[in-house]
Parts: structure tokens; sequence; C-alpha cells
């Protein structure tokens, strides 16, 4: 939507702080993908103000590397930052005091089970991730209260994926075959 409808670039960026071999943080962030600062999209960056989205905010590590990156190599006008989840814990780095933080919730410091890391637990379909969400959330103690919710999360998410399904479905039938 913000690509399309509202017409702002979407850059992605992939930084690494654990081993996921070992499961143990690094001693630095590792940019492991980023955006072409010269390239059309790359260029309206310079100047502009910059909104970093990610899902978790953990030890704050990569979103510091992030923002740090983001102001030496493009002199945005403005830095925010939104985070899904901020993990209530201590922080291992800060964010400059110029930079505005947003976090949509404030969560304790346990593993967090994403449907787009779906692939990475055994090839689990999202459906079966969402299983294993639950699961995460009794073995964190969090208790029946918040499996109820999360039921009704996850009833709301199968009907958005299956829109999403049946729209991609759409869109290929319109496309030829190819989406």
């Amino acid at each position: 939507m913000l690509r399309t409808e509202v017409r702002v670039p979407i850059l992605a960026v992939s930084l690494k702080l654990y081993d996921h071999e070992t499961d143990q943080m690094q001693s630095k962030v590792v940019k492991t993908q980023w955006f072409d600062e010269t390239s059309e999209e790359g260029k309206k960056v310079r100047g502009k103000r910059v909104l970093i989205v990610d899902e978790v905010d953990d030890t704050r590590k990569t979103l510091k590397f992030c923002v740090d990156e983001v102001k030496k190599t493009n002199v945005p006008s403005a830095i925010a930052v939104l985070v899904v989840h901020n993990k209530l814990k201590k922080k291992l780095a800060e964010l400059p005091k110029d930079v505005v933080y947003i976090a949509a919730e404030n969560v304790p410091d346990n593993w967090n089970c994403y449907p787009w890391d779906a692939a990475k637990y055994d090839g689990r379909s999202i459906y079966e991730h969402e299983d294993l969400a639950r699961q995460c959330l009794v073995s964190g103690n969090k208790g029946e209260k918040n499996i109820v919710e999360m039921e009704k999360k996850l009833q709301k998410m199968k009907i958005q994926y299956d829109n999403l399904s049946a729209e991609l479905e759409r869109c290929k039938k319109n496309a030829g075959g190819s989406a």
C-alpha cells in the first residue's frame, strides 16, 4: 500500500547479529543486504524523512547500527524507528536523541515466533507455525487468557491468508498464469 497508493519507496536492508548455527550473539552487527544509494529509489533517501521498521527490538544493537548507517550514508532530514515488538529488557545500545521511537507493543523477553520465519521451523506451513507460536506462549508462562486471545488472532490471520491466497489466484488468472 505504501508503495502503490501513497507512493513511498520501500527499501530493504538485512542485518545479522546472531549466528543462526549456534544461536549466539556476535560481537558486531554484519550488513548482509543494503539498498543501493545510487539507484533511482535509493537516491530518494538522501535529505528525506526515513522510517525504519523492524519486527522486534531485542538488544537494540541492529536498530542502532541501521540508524547510524542511514545517517552516515544518506543524511536524511529525519529518522523514526517503528518496531512491532519491543522486548522489555535492558538494551545494549541507545538510539540517538533525535530519532523518534515507536513500539506497537511492549512484550516480555521471550522468544518470538514470527510467521515469516515459518520455513525456518522445519518447513512448517503458516498454520503449523501458528500452532508453534501458541506453544511458545504456553512455554513462556503466558497463561490461558493469552491462548484464547491468540486463537482469535489466528482465526483472523487464517481468514486474511485465505483472502490473500484467493487474490493471488485471481491475479495469476488475470495475468495469464504468472503473478
